[in-house]
């Protein structure tokens, strides 16, 4: 008997490059309009329209740990930090 192995190559429908290792990544819908893409870099925040396009980079002054991203009023992005200060 002979097999037959088919091989499927996935492609990406968009990339970005960060510059940076992204140390967490979460995706977001506030509105029923589109998504939102939150990458939590080394020393940025970035959140991404769900075509590549960017909506806002934060810069950040310290060393990130982690993220939760939410929908509060107009703000909708603090950050949790080493020394858990939110933003």
């Amino acid at each position: 008997m002979r097999c037959v192995c088919v091989c499927v190559c996935v492609q990406p429908d968009w990339t970005f490059v960060l510059g940076e290792q992204a140390l967490d990544l979460c995706v977001s819908s506030f509105s029923h309009a589109s998504s939102s893409v939150f990458v939590l870099g080394e020393r940025n925040l970035y959140c991404l329209r769900d075509n590549s396009h960017i909506r806002f980079m934060k810069k950040l002054e310290f060393n990130p740990s982690c993220f939760l991203p939410f929908a509060s009023g107009t703000t909708s992005s603090p950050l949790g930090a080493a020394p858990l200060r939110l933003l």
